[in-house]
C-alpha cells in the first residue's frame, strides 16, 4: 500500500492510523466542539439579552414609582404650606379687624370732624 492505495487491487483504501486520517478526525472533533460553544454563547447571549430587558422594565417601573412618591410628598408639602399660609392670613386679618375695631371710634370722630365742618 502507498500512500492510501492498495497495489495488488488498486482501490484506494482507509489506513485509519494515518496521519491525515487521524488530522482528519481531529478537525471534526474540534469542529463539533466550535460548534457546541458557538450555541453555548448564542444561548448566553440571548438569556443576557432577556435578563437586559427585565432589569430595564424593573428600573423603569421603580422609577416611576419614585417619582409618583415624590410628587405626591411635594404635594403633600405644597398642601402644608398652603393651609400655614392660610392659617397665618386668617390671624393677620384678625388681628387688623380688633386694631380697626380699637380705632373705630377715633375713625367716626374724624369723618364726623370732616363731614360737620364742610
Amino acid at each position: 500500500m502507498v500512500a492510501g492505495v492498495n497495489l495488488t487491487s488498486g482501490k484506494r483504501e482507509i489506513d485509519m492510523s494515518s496521519p491525515l486520517h487521524l488530522i482528519k478526525e481531529k478537525e471534526l472533533e474540534i469542529s463539533g466542539r466550535v460548534l457546541a460553544t458557538r450555541q453555548q454563547a448564542e444561548e448566553i447571549v440571548a438569556e443576557a439579552r432577556r435578563k437586559a430587558v427585565e432589569v430595564k422594565r424593573v428600573a423603569e417601573e421603580e422609577g416611576r414609582r419614585l417619582a409618583e412618591g415624590e410628587k405626591a410628598s411635594g404635594l403633600s408639602e405644597l398642601n402644608l404650606q398652603i393651609e400655614k399660609l392660610m392659617h397665618d392670613a386668617e390671624v393677620e386679618v384678625d388681628s387688623l379687624k380688633a386694631r380697626a375695631a380699637e380705632h373705630q371710634g377715633e375713625a367716626v370722630s374724624v369723618v364726623v370732624d370732616v363731614v360737620t365742618r364742610a
